[in-house]
């Protein structure tokens, strides 16, 4: 295949690429957020269901600040399997702060899938799929209420 053959290849896979991918809402439920500080947003391609959260590609990073929407749009998702993972960041540091036992130590959520009815700290059960037209979540910080 000629480079300008392949070069058009490689054009016309992405566009396919492009085309399939569409938005996720995440429905912030009830998340407060304090003064000055930023809500990180983590959105994981599945690999592997049963490895744990460091063992997975952390393919888009967001970080939303005050005043909090409703909801959060995510563009561009291809269909397949995700998770999300969100934490205030409280030292400023821009990763989520672990004690020792390796629980996290600043105020954090995951997605969870719709069989389940709460959050787990397992990656397993914050899987939820997206599919051709989008998808839909809703996202809550363990611990907190509604203000």
């Amino acid at each position: 295949m000629s480079p300008s053959r392949a070069f058009l290849f490689l054009i016309i896979i992405n566009a396919a690429s492009y085309v399939n991918a569409a938005d996720l809402s995440v429905r912030l439920d009830a998340v407060v957020l304090p003064s000055g500080k930023v809500l990180h947003l983590e959105l994981y391609r599945v690999l592997s269901p049963e490895r744990k959260w460091d063992q997975q590609e952390n393919i888009r990073r967001f970080k939303v600040s005050s005043p909090l929407p409703a909801a959060y749009i995510i563009g561009g998702v291809e269909p397949g399997q995700y998770a999300l993972r969100g934490f205030v960041d409280e030292d400023g540091d821009g990763s989520l702060a672990l004690y020792d036992n390796g629980r996290p130590s600043e105020p954090f959520g995951y997605s969870h899938s719709v069989a389940r009815s709460k959050a787990s700290l397992f990656f397993r059960h914050a899987i939820f799929d997206v599919d051709e037209g989008g998808g839909h979540i809703v996202f809550s910080i363990m611990g907190q209420e509604a203000p």
